[in-house]
């Protein structure tokens, strides 16, 4: 079965990048949400193998994301995505793994490599 990722930015350039540089890495079915309220109306229709969330988003935070998706798919890795320098999570819901902007492409391959290993589905080889 095809491994589904979530990606939700409110930058269409990053989200693009993003979903450019995770197509390179992965045969995946890739959904892209343009705001939090989409992406986490896309939590509720079915289940990912990997989210990847912006933290500051339009209208709404990453840390609200990382509440819906853990409390929808515990099992799902969430990563969250940021431009902010020492982030620590203000809630009790803390992302899988947090990825600082700019990244490397590497960078990014690893994370979504160490989040499926995660999520039980298992690292791309």
């Amino acid at each position: 079965m095809k491994r589904r990722l979530l990606v939700i930015d409110d930058d269409p350039a990053v989200l693009q990048c993003i979903a450019a540089a995770l197509r390179d890495f992965i045969d995946a079915e890739l959904v892209l949400a343009s705001n939090g309220r989409e992406g986490i109306a896309k939590l509720r229709e079915g289940r990912f193998d990997v989210i990847f969330s912006d933290l500051i988003l339009s209208d709404t935070s990453g840390e609200k994301v990382v509440e819906v998706a853990h409390e929808l798919w515990p099992d799902t890795p969430v990563v969250m995505v940021t431009g902010v320098p020492e982030y620590l999570p203000t809630s009790d819901v803390w992302p899988d793994f947090i990825l600082g902007k700019p990244f490397r492409f590497d960078a990014l391959n690893k994370v979504l490599q160490d989040a499926l290993a995660r999520s039980g589905t298992g690292a791309v080889a």
